[in-house]
């Protein structure tokens, strides 16, 4: 039977080792927290967050649910990353502890949950400081979902299954591929209880709750989408549109093949020393697994199980109806997705370093202690570089945005009681001025190469910087709606940053051509109007 004593409030180990593990994150990101508090207050100020329904443009409802209850919808960037730090963090503690059960000395658990808690994938989650805090709260909600699923195995089955399903969808409502922290969890689950002894059907019995709380959120999730959007309320994205069962059986080995080259691929602030610790740590498993004594069909069958593990570390990038050509596919393709690696990788790698660390001979285990601490070294130091560059990069690009506010501002057509579409084509990324790049890195979009000030969202940043809010929603020109001014602009006189011909500004419009490309591809949309709207 259970032991219901698990389910109690927090051990003196488990809080210990929430604790150390919270502290050294913090402190690998001191130069970002830093720069929140005394460096540049313009970065995300204290602002008011759009409302709990903002999200629903890309179908995530409780985007902003915990952030409108605990703030009333503020963006405090310090409160909001200490306390999503510390939120992670105790996810990872009880997911260990309550979910795999899994239990160590004090010092081991300490450095697996620090090596875990500090990985770099949890970098490109901080670039999002409007839901940073969701994100990072995301891991606890799934924690809590798998031990409702976990217990419904053996005490009030139906209760249980429905607290899985409700914290689930809440989860994957915020943001979808936090499902991927499910599903790997689960199928690790089901593992350790079939390498524990159990029969295949003891195992497969326990693994429904999982499996009904899934299917329930997803198909629910899909209605809802499908709801928003045959009310204009949500756009159709790669991330949100129902994929084929075709499609989706015929992508499995593509994927499978991605997901293992994600586990190598070197990407900006992930060495290919990192990646090749994290690698020998997941092979050393592996090996442990299948050295195991053991018959065939027990091989057989943990085989089928490793393989249906590795598609779905990239559970998201599976569902998703992503097509060459497509902006992400080309720029920040999902099976290298840093943010979605966030929810499934660590939990794999926690998984094996406690694995390895029960199951295996003295010097092994040595070796993997060997190994946690050179990775909690290297993810300090990676988050530590990743801080740096961030509040150089974006001291940078404020700077550039404070010039382009002033030019708007100060022009002579500028009325600061107006309300202006902002089109601004181009963008200026200067991150990666402050960054050392290796030639075999690859993707990046979020950790290095977007800007704070992205061109489709112009109206988020422009207004924190101006006397006046001046910019609405919406970044697009009504061809109906051009002035004769505006046609000469674009048809003679358009030129790129810094020239003066850079900019026009009307009473509707204020266009801001950032770079060459953007020039030519403005030019290029406008040549394409029909005669009669030019």
């Amino acid at each position: 039977m259970l032991d219901k004593q698990k389910f109690k409030l927090l051990t003196t180990q488990e809080l210990q080792i929430w604790l150390y593990s919270f502290l050294v994150l913090t402190l690998s990101f001191c130069p970002l927290i830093f720069n929140f508090i005394w460096g540049n207050h313009d970065w995300m100020p204290i602002i008011k967050s759009s409302n709990i329904t903002s999200g629903l443009i890309e179908g995530r409802f409780s985007q902003y649910l915990f952030t409108s209850i605990l703030f009333d919808g503020h963006i405090l960037p310090v409160l909001n990353t200490l306390l999503g730090f510390l939120i992670y963090t105790l996810s990872l503690s009880l997911l260990a502890s309550r979910f795999f059960e899994y239990k160590n000395t004090l010092t081991k658990s300490c450095l697996i949950t620090i090596a875990i808690a500090t990985l770099p994938y949890i970098n490109e989650i901080t670039y999002f400081q409007f839901i940073v805090f969701s994100q990072l709260c995301w891991p606890l909600i799934i924690t809590i979902s798998l031990i409702s699923a976990k217990k419904a195995f053996y005490t009030h089955p139906l209760l249980n299954t429905f607290f899985c399903f409700v914290f689930l969808f809440l989860s994957i409502g915020g943001y979808p591929a936090s499902a991927n922290l499910y599903v790997v969890a689960t199928i690790l689950y089901i593992l350790k209880d079939y390498i524990n002894g159990n029969n295949l059907k003891q195992s497969f019995l326990k693994i429904i709750p999982f499996l009904v709380s899934l299917i329930l959120s997803f198909a629910l999730l899909y209605v809802i989408y499908n709801h928003l959007k045959t009310n204009n309320l949500m756009l159709d994205l790669y991330n949100n549109e129902v994929i084929s069962f075709y499609k989706l059986f015929t992508k499995i080995p593509t994927i499978f093949i991605q997901s293992i080259q994600s586990l190598i691929q070197p990407q900006p602030f992930f060495s290919l020393t990192f990646k090749l610790i994290t690698s020998i740590i997941i092979l050393l498993f592996l090996y442990l697994l299948f050295t195991k004594k053991q018959n065939i069909a027990n091989t057989i069958v943990k085989i089928f199980i490793v393989l249906i593990l590795f598609i779905a570390l990239k559970f998201s990038a599976l569902l998703a109806n992503e097509n060459k050509g497509d902006y992400f596919a080309d720029n920040d393709p999902i099976s290298f997705m840093v943010r979605a690696d966030f929810y499934a990788i660590p939990s794999f790698i926690l998984f094996c370093l406690y694995y390895i660390l029960q199951n295996s001979k003295k010097f092994t285990q040595n070796i993997t202690l060997v190994f946690i601490v050179l990775l909690i070294f290297l993810n300090i130091n990676s988050n530590l570089n990743y801080s740096k560059v961030q509040y150089l990069g974006f001291n940078a690009e404020t700077k550039l945005l404070n010039r382009m506010t002033n030019r708007i501002t100060s022009s002579k057509d500028f009325n600061p009681y107006n309300y202006y579409t902002i089109v601004q084509a181009g963008e200026i990324p200067l991150r990666l001025k402050y960054y050392t790049q290796h030639q075999n890195e690859k993707h990046g979009l979020y950790t290095l190469k977007t800007p704070y000030v992205r061109h489709w969202l112009p109206n988020e940043f422009y207004n924190f910087y101006a006397i006046t809010e001046y910019v609405k929603p919406g970044s697009s020109i009504n061809p109906y709606n051009m002035s004769s001014e505006m046609i000469d602009f674009l048809s003679t006189k358009i030129s790129y940053w810094p020239s003066p011909k850079s900019t026009f500004i009307n009473d509707n419009y204020t266009i801001i051509i950032l770079t060459k490309d953007a020039k030519k591809l403005m030019q290029k949309q406008f040549n394409s109007l029909p005669r009669g709207l030019k």
